[in-house]
């Protein structure tokens, strides 16, 4: 009998810890998302930083295809392709990244 009350308490013991922990997570993470909200920047804030993030394309002259730009065969920085879907004027090529669509976009010839 005396066994039996003292695995009792332990396993009593060890569920009142484990509530405690959960507890104490759950009044942290309460506390860190009100802090969080406080801080929040505001709606003007936050498209400052996603334009000052973004590598946005400067149009030049009007074109039909990769080959009315200048410097298209150029494998560099001042390179440039014709940025088609609608715009159809030309920007200076990319450093190569997931935003090409064709190989002739980018800086190294690959989309990747």
């Amino acid at each position: 009998y005396y066994i039996a009350l003292t695995m009792s308490n332990i396993t009593l013991l060890t569920t009142t810890i484990s509530m405690k922990c959960v507890w104490l997570l759950i009044i942290t993470l309460g506390w860190l998302s009100v802090k969080a909200v406080a801080a929040e920047e505001t709606h003007k804030e936050r498209i400052q930083r996603v334009f000052y993030n973004l590598d946005l394309p400067t149009f030049m002259a009007p074109c039909e295809d990769h080959a009315d730009c200048e410097n298209y065969d150029v494998r560099g920085a001042i390179g440039q392709y014709c940025a088609k879907f609608g715009q159809n004027k030309c920007t200076f090529k990319k450093e190569g990244n997931t935003w090409c669509y064709e190989d002739g976009e980018c800086i190294s010839d690959h989309c990747f």
